[in-house]
C-alpha cells in the first residue's frame, strides 16, 4: 500500500502546476476505507482516465514525453488495489486536476 501511495502521489508531482496542492483524506465506514487524492495539476481527458490504468499507457502531450515514466504507475496500483479486493477510479478535467479514489472492503 505504500507503493501505491507513492506512486499516486509520484504522479500528482509530476503531473503539477505552480502552486501544487495535495488533499489527502481517509474516510471510514462499517464496511469499507475510501482513500481519496486529490490534487490541482494539469488533469485528464475523459478519454485519458479510461486509459490511464493500461498498462504502458502515457498521456500525449504533442510529439513529445517531457515527464519520464515508462506508464506502469496507475496499472501497478490497479492491480495491487484488486489483490485486496478494493477498486479504484479516476475523476478530473483537464487543467482542473486529478481525483484518485480507492475503496477498500473490509472482510
Amino acid at each position: 500500500m505504500t507503493n501505491v501511495l507513492t506512486n499516486i502521489l509520484d504522479n500528482s508531482i509530476k503531473y503539477r502546476r505552480d502552486n501544487l496542492e495535495i488533499l489527502l483524506e481517509i474516510t471510514e465506514t462499517d464496511q469499507a476505507v475510501h482513500l481519496t487524492i486529490k490534487d490541482n495539476g494539469i488533469g485528464m481527458s475523459k478519454e485519458e482516465q479510461q486509459l490511464a490504468f493500461d498498462k504502458f499507457y502515457r498521456a500525449e502531450s504533442g510529439d513529445l514525453h517531457h515527464i519520464k515514466g515508462f506508464g506502469l504507475g496507475l496499472s501497478y496500483v490497479k492491480t495491487i488495489i484488486e489483490k485486496h479486493q478494493g477498486t479504484v477510479e479516476l475523476s478530473g478535467a483537464s487543467e482542473v486536476g486529478t481525483t484518485v479514489k480507492i475503496v477498500l472492503e473490509k472482510p
